[in-house]
């Protein structure tokens, strides 16, 4: 080695230019020097080699010299400094260090390895911040690191809006929301959607932030209300409530009532705090990446929601896909934002500025929904099944160990999936009990279908994260992807507020706030509904007449208040009378309620692509993020058809158990 070294060294040393004005030996000398040098001396050794002269290192203590030469480790060794020369500009230092010093330590066989890795980490943060920070040497702190900034900025962001959130005013206003929407939400047939749109006119007096904090308690109120009637009653307020009666109920029956509710909320609690930190850290991510997306991209992403959503909710994909182009011509109702040409208004001055949202989503929710119960009611009082009190009627210990595992393993196939246009909450929690029946053993699994206590608690956990989840495409898009989150769109619409990438930016202050509040707003549902059970149990028994009675007054109140118009509360009624029919004949009314919102958001976007690119259809494709997208819908497509194949197995099992009891 050393005299190739010499060698080329002396070869290369000729080519060296000498400027003309030097005098001395000039900038060659010294060079043939060393590697004349290096050459003698590398010759000496290779002598020294043929006489049997190998030369052997000093005795260690560490180090047993005169063992076989690993070169397995040495050749590790090499690797992973090569690795690190490789990671330091793409990965950042910090990356590329905690790599050499993990591999290092695994080429040399540290144990545990779990010990060398966290050690790793935390000395390659402290150098990258005393060099890179302190002493001011440049170290590339690579994406991760900058990832981590930005989820430091977001963690400031969030206390702020914790500051705000928690004064005494807000405070009320969020147990107000959390009751409110708990006490309408444990209606039976009364699901979350419905539980938004009745109470939206509560909100209209407020400021904007008192209001977005009333409509997060109203939210999470209204999603966990449904789990007290489907226990209870075996009446569940939405599809995703399903599988909570199929478990909670027999539970009920079985005197485990009290049991099977608090499962359901602390669960609740649990799967909508993890959720609700992995928003607040996920979805400024997603703006951030959102900021630089096109029409096109747009285009691609509402074409993906219009098909999932009309595809996916409801039992018929065409009844689905008519319910969808019902909300879109619906939406086409009024003046074209583009060119200011009324459309479909029929010279009636009430359909100048089109049908407001609000008019169609109580019409649908609560009007249509009262028409149809009003058609089919059974008559006389509701029976509902006692919840036993004392100190055994609440969790044991065994229901302790059992439930704990299943509320995180909702939380993380919820959050997931309600991110995502793929079927919502109630894809969750049918994946949620397929996973928790087959995971079960023993005793445990012969419970399944006799109240299983694990069947409440990974689906309700399922069902709240899946909740929150919803939030990500809402707050950083602007997509609504379930009839819930429609109206919450709805709602920030109301205060010219339109979510979407740069909501984060523009009314940074007060979406922090509006997280916050998810945070506060879930601890005060795990502080309302355990030892308030026996006043949601009264609101059960309601009369259905006074109920729906008031419903009625509650949906014409609301229609009155958009404009404080009597043409509005007509309106309403045709909008009502449709849904009716829509209840009456299986189609889904999320798909048209999505549509009317999102309609004439993608014709802008539509046609803004196709002016520029001179109407060239094509160009809707020309975005590899749009092409993702589409490549993303398709396997959205196949995987929820895999997911209603199993949700249908699952439904059809526990009716075999049932019949053979």
């Amino acid at each position: 080695m050393f005299v190739s070294v010499g060698v080329a060294g002396l070869l290369t040393a000729g080519s060296i230019p000498i400027p003309p004005s030097e005098t001395g030996i000039g900038p060659r000398a010294f060079p043939y020097i060393v590697c004349s040098m290096l050459v003698l001396v590398g010759t000496g050794i290779v002598a020294q080699v043929f006489r049997g002269k190998v030369g052997q290192a000093e005795e260690s203590e560490d180090l047993d010299v005169t063992a076989k030469t690993d070169w397995v480790a040495l050749a590790k060794l090499v690797g992973f400094v090569v690795l690190h020369i490789f990671l330091i500009e793409p990965a950042g230092w910090p990356v590329a260090a905690a790599v050499l010093f993990s591999g290092a330590a695994w080429s040399l066989e540290a144990k545990p390895l779990w010990k060398a890795v966290i050690i790793s980490v935390v000395l390659a943060l402290v150098l990258q911040y005393v060099f890179g920070g302190l002493l001011g040497v440049s170290l590339p702190p690579g994406p991760l690191l900058e990832g981590c900034r930005s989820s430091m900025d977001s963690f400031m962001m969030l206390l702020e809006g914790f500051s705000t959130a928690l004064q005494p005013v807000y405070l009320l206003y969020a147990l107000g929301g959390v009751f409110v929407g708990t006490a309408v939400g444990v209606l039976p047939g009364i699901g979350p959607a419905m539980t938004v749109a009745l109470l939206m006119p509560i909100t209209y007096a407020l400021d904007p932030a008192a209001a977005l904090i009333v409509f997060a308690g109203i939210y999470y109120g209204g999603m966990y209300g449904g789990s007290t009637t489907s226990i209870l009653l075996n009446t569940p307020g939405e599809s995703s409530s399903i599988v909570t009666a199929l478990e909670g109920n027999k539970m009920a029956k079985a005197g485990r009532g009290a049991a099977a509710l608090a499962t359901a909320a602390i669960g609740s609690f649990v799967a909508g705090t993890i959720a609700t930190v992995l928003l607040s850290f996920l979805a400024p991510v997603v703006a951030e990446l959102a900021v630089g997306l096109g029409p096109v991209d747009y285009v691609a992403l509402m074409v993906v929601a219009f098909l999932t959503v009309g595809a996916l909710l409801g039992a018929s994909v065409l009844r689905g896909l008519a319910s969808l182009a019902l909300g879109l011509f619906i939406g086409m109702i009024g003046i074209d934002d583009s060119t200011a040409q009324q459309r479909f208004t029929f010279d009636n001055p009430t359909l100048v500025d089109g049908i407001d949202m609000v008019l169609v989503a109580v019409g649908l929710f609560a009007l249509g929904e009262a028409l149809y119960v009003a058609s089919k009611l059974r008559h006389g009082p509701v029976e509902v099944i006692p919840v036993s009190k004392g100190k055994n009627a609440w969790l044991s210990k065994e229901d302790w160990k059992r439930s704990w595992k299943p509320w995180l393993r909702g939380t993380f196939i919820g959050f997931p999936i309600g991110t995502v246009p793929a079927g919502g909450a109630d894809v969750s929690t049918f994946l949620s009990y397929a996973a928790e029946r087959k995971l079960a053993k023993g005793r445990n699994k012969a419970q399944f279908g006799k109240g299983a206590i694990e069947g409440v608690a990974g689906p309700e956990a399922a069902n709240n994260a899946a909740a929150a989840g919803v939030l990500v495409p809402l707050l950083t898009l602007g997509i609504p992807t379930t009839a819930t989150a429609a109206m919450m769109l709805t709602a920030f619409q109301r205060y010219q507020i339109q979510p979407g990438p740069l909501l984060f930016e523009n009314q940074g202050a007060l979406v922090w706030t509006l997280i916050a509040s998810l945070y506060v707003g879930n601890l005060m549902l795990l502080v309302l509904n355990l030892p308030l059970v026996g006043l949601w149990v009264k609101i059960l028994q309601i009369p259905r007449p006074y109920l729906y009675a008031g419903i009625l007054v509650f949906a014409a109140l609301g229609a009155f208040s958009v404009n404080f118009a009597a043409a509005d509360v007509g309106i309403l009624l045709v909008v009502g009378i449709l849904g009716y029919f829509m209840r009456r004949y299986g189609y889904p009314v999320a798909p048209m309620v999505v549509a009317m919102i999102l309609g004439p958001m993608f014709e802008v976007q539509l046609r803004r692509s196709l002016q520029l690119s001179q109407n060239d259809p094509a160009a809707l494709f020309s975005s590899p993020f749009a092409v993702i997208v589409y490549v993303s819908m398709a396997l959205i497509f196949v995987g929820s058809w895999w997911l209603r194949r199993r949700q249908a197995s699952l439904e059809a099992v526990p009716v075999k158990d049932e019949l053979s009891v």
